[in-house]
């Protein structure tokens, strides 16, 4: 009898001990590496595709935790199709909650982002609506390594944007629909994914036909959606600027100079063509380092397909009417008339 008591006391040691220690396994992270990690669970996905998701994404040690755990938990029917951002600092308990939970869409807000707008503009409409701090927002934008944001999600049209650039230009402008209290990964996966998917494959055919860059495509874009208000205006802006730059000519865009200063002006004051930035197509040839906004479809499908003109110089009046000049004494003729 005594030796049957001595047994059961052993089987239930080691059950505690072996509990406190699966316990402890599901509830430590991987790593303490925070770099986000974009997971795609298919609607109706079991639970071993999605442990083999897991596994191949460095978020988990081993298949076999995970699909234990779901089954000692009963969350087995419960995992939801869907876009996760996740982390490989976070446990299986903490990943099997977000995906077993259904979102709470009393929390979630409609946002319009609008063509032209910087980061900067997005952020602040973020920050007020509680989707993401702003700061939060804008530390992920300028991060150059996208896949510290996003995870190891595969946009090809960042592939020649520069190692040490940013996110400014590719956030697509549109309405979306925000969780509040967003991760920064969950919202500029979603205007990167838009960018996407806005960005054709017959718009990237042609970019690579002209021997062109989508990053320079999405500069040229940036400028011409801040300075033009029509499909055809952008177009033939568009031209001229590359006609401009291919004759050494500067830019000379106020959108650009705006960009510098913080200003709307029509026309920016002598002190702001002035200014010592690269931004300053007035004092720099070429285009500027990066984009100035965030262009629409309207303004990318201008600076994939310019129109050819005969005109080297434009301006916008205070009505948005745009006037185009072939030389400059015509261009100066314009300003006297519709800038006074």
């Amino acid at each position: 009898m005594r030796i049957v008591l001595i047994a059961l006391s052993a089987v239930t040691v080691a059950a505690l001990a072996g509990g406190w220690w699966f316990n402890h396994l599901v509830s430590q992270p991987l790593s303490s590496n925070r770099q986000a990690v974009m997971l795609t669970i298919a609607k109706g996905e079991g639970v071993k595709a999605v442990a083999d998701k897991l596994y191949a994404s460095g978020l988990i040690k081993a298949r076999w935790h995970w699909n234990l755990y779901i089954a000692l938990t009963g969350r087995r029917a419960g995992i939801l199709g869907g876009e996760y951002t996740l982390r490989r600092d976070q446990s299986i308990r903490d990943i099997a909650r977000l995906v077993t939970t259904p979102p709470d869409t009393t929390r979630e807000v409609t946002i319009k982002l609008l063509e032209g707008w910087t980061a900067e503009a997005m952020a602040d409409v973020l920050d007020r609506a509680g989707v993401i701090d702003r700061q939060a927002f804008l530390a992920a934008v300028a991060e150059p390594d996208t896949r510290q944001v996003v995870g190891d999600r595969d946009y090809s049209f960042l592939t020649d944007k520069p190692a040490t650039a940013g996110l400014e230009g590719f956030l697509f402008p549109d309405t979306y629909r925000f969780f509040l209290d967003s991760t920064p990964g969950q919202v500029i996966g979603k205007l990167l994914d838009n960018f996407d998917q806005k960005y054709s494959s017959t718009m990237r055919q042609a970019v690579v036909a002209q021997g062109r860059s989508t990053f320079e495509v999405v500069i040229l874009a940036s400028i011409v959606e801040r300075e033009l208000k029509t499909d055809q205006d952008r177009a033939m802006a568009a031209d001229i600027f590359l006609r401009r730059r291919a004759a050494g000519i500067p830019l000379q865009s106020d959108a650009t100079v705006n960009f510098v200063t913080g200003k709307s002006l029509l026309r920016p004051t002598a002190a702001d063509l002035d200014i010592d930035s690269p931004y300053n197509t007035y004092r720099h040839q070429g285009f500027p380092p990066g984009p100035i906004s965030n262009p629409g479809l309207s303004a990318l499908r201008a600076a994939v397909n310019p129109e050819p003109n005969p005109y080297y110089y434009f301006l916008t009046d205070p009505k948005g009417q745009t006037h185009f000049a072939r030389t400059l004494d015509e261009h100066n003729r314009n300003k006297a008339q519709y800038l006074q």
